[in-house]
């Protein structure tokens, strides 16, 4: 004898949603926590490998692409950029990090900016916003394990994920910084340094120093 199950009414519902939701939120609490142990104690091996930022910029735009629906996304990345060499896994969370944190902080409607620029031996890569911007005088607090940038916020989060993306980017020997913008706002910048990426021949379609096939 088959039996149906009576529909859950819409408290019911409500209910499951919210129990789903915070198993969600723990979930990705204990992951960052575990993220957060493995890179201090130096148990990440990078996976570094020469490639354009553009890729890892358009994979981590697609990872929070939920989390940003409500905000206006402005990319702004120059033709002139080398190749860099990273861990793709790891700068892909750093950035889908710094876009997340900034739409969670910015209300509905507002701009969230990625760009970079080569700078000297680095490259910067930032994230900007047109929100309410960074509390004066914590600029670099903020970064810290379990500090957030609204100390009394009704925004979900515990302040794992600057910390997560400071380690990650000092993992590559490079520096990440917060500051606010003078027209309003917030900006995250963080380097990867240029290093000697490998000479492509075009014409030939291979890598410098590889011997084309016979």
């Amino acid at each position: 004898i088959s039996m149906t199950q009576p529909a859950l009414t819409q408290q019911q519902t409500e209910i499951a949603a919210s129990i789903r939701e915070e198993a969600l939120r723990m979930n990705a609490l204990v992951n960052n926590l575990l993220d957060m142990a493995r890179l201090q104690s130096g148990a990440v091996k990078l996976n570094r490998q020469w490639q354009p930022l553009e890729e890892v910029v358009g994979s981590a735009l697609n990872a929070v692409k939920s989390a940003t629906g409500r905000h206006r996304l402005v990319v702004k990345l120059p033709d002139n950029l080398p190749l860099l060499e990273f861990d793709a896994v790891l700068i892909e969370r750093v950035i889908s990090n710094l876009v997340e944190n900034a739409a969670k902080y910015t209300p509905a409607g507002s701009s969230i900016s990625i760009g970079a620029m080569l700078a000297g031996g680095h490259v910067d890569v930032w994230v900007e916003d047109d929100g309410p911007g960074l509390p004066a005088g914590r600029e670099d607090e903020i970064f810290e394990k379990f500090e957030r940038g609204q100390k009394e916020s009704a925004t979900p989060g515990v302040g794992l994920g600057l910390a997560i993306c400071r380690a990650i980017v000092q993992a590559h020997g490079g520096r990440i910084r917060a500051e606010n913008r003078p027209q309003g706002g917030a900006r995250f910048a963080f380097s990867l340094a240029c290093g000697n990426p490998p000479q492509v021949n075009v014409a030939e379609g291979n890598v410098a120093g590889e011997e084309s096939p016979a």
